[in-house]
């Protein structure tokens, strides 16, 4: 067995961090619109020939679809980019992935379990798999509970599952329960292995050819960046990203990042 451990490493609640952003984001004068579907967007020019606008049709719920003008737009629409920038369709690849969590209340020493007295979040490349598998610890002391607190959770990173994220079913089959459920036994003691799975869930991963993100402007736009890509690895990096977004929205570019090993440009997009 191989695993990799980062002694300076820890964890991130995604649900927590989403909630905190948006928060803060409001707090700054942002608003934000929920249930809200992006249809198209374009750069428009005027009379005089110039660049003057970029033009994005939404539709919330079932309304009729609604114009807006943007003197600058920031795409992060993970799996659903190339819906609004075609030409990254070919360079991205949605793909369906599971977690699963396991309640390790019941066993004989909780605590080994605990991220935050003993258990790594950690990767493990393991006999038998044909793809990693990621563990986040248990939070049995941690000051915001949830129902995930005395689970353990566990994912199989990168699984080779193409989906069109239009089509993506919420639910998972049987065929997907028993994988995770064998990926728990191959990753755990006996005592772990035989607990019933307490929830999985589907998600994606939008992955690139090299496995890098894109960041910048596609071409044939000037004023809108797009950050896709992710491949998996992406959400710890969102505030850094948010940085960059928000630098272009504010007309200083992306010079000072030097992400260029990032740039659509690698993939002549």
């Amino acid at each position: 067995m191989l695993g990799m451990f980062e002694p300076g490493g820890g964890v991130v609640k995604p649900e927590n961090a989403v909630l905190a952003a948006l928060k803060e984001a409001e707090d700054n004068g942002a608003t934000i619109w929920e249930s809200m579907k992006v249809l198209s967007l374009r750069e428009k020019i005027d009379a005089s020939n110039e660049l003057s606008h970029v033009e994005i049709v939404v539709q919330r719920g079932d309304s009729s679809p609604e114009i807006l003008q943007a003197k600058s737009v920031l795409v992060g629409a993970g799996a659903w980019t190339s819906k609004l920038i075609p030409s990254y369709e070919p360079h991205l690849k949605p793909i369906r992935q599971l977690q699963t969590w396991v309640d390790i209340s019941s066993t004989s020493n909780p605590g080994l379990y605990d991220g935050g007295t003993q258990m790594p979040a950690h990767v493990a490349v393991l006999p038998g798999l044909s793809r990693p598998v990621y563990t986040l610890p248990a939070d049995l002391k941690g000051t915001n509970k949830d129902k995930y607190s005395s689970c353990v959770k566990l994912g199989i990173h990168g699984r080779d599952y193409p989906i069109d994220p239009d089509k993506n079913p919420s639910t998972v089959t049987q065929e997907e329960v028993d994988e995770m459920r064998n990926a728990i036994r191959k990753t755990y003691n006996a005592e772990i292995g035989s607990l019933p799975l307490t929830e999985t869930k589907p998600c994606m991963y939008t992955m690139t050819k090299d496995d890098h993100f894109i960041i910048g402007v596609p071409g044939g736009y000037s004023r809108t960046c797009v950050v896709a890509g992710l491949s998996g690895h992406g959400f710890k990096m969102v505030p850094a990203l948010g940085q960059m977004l928000a630098d272009f929205a504010l007309g200083r570019g992306l010079e000072s990042w030097h992400v260029g090993f990032c740039s659509p440009t690698r993939f002549g997009v």
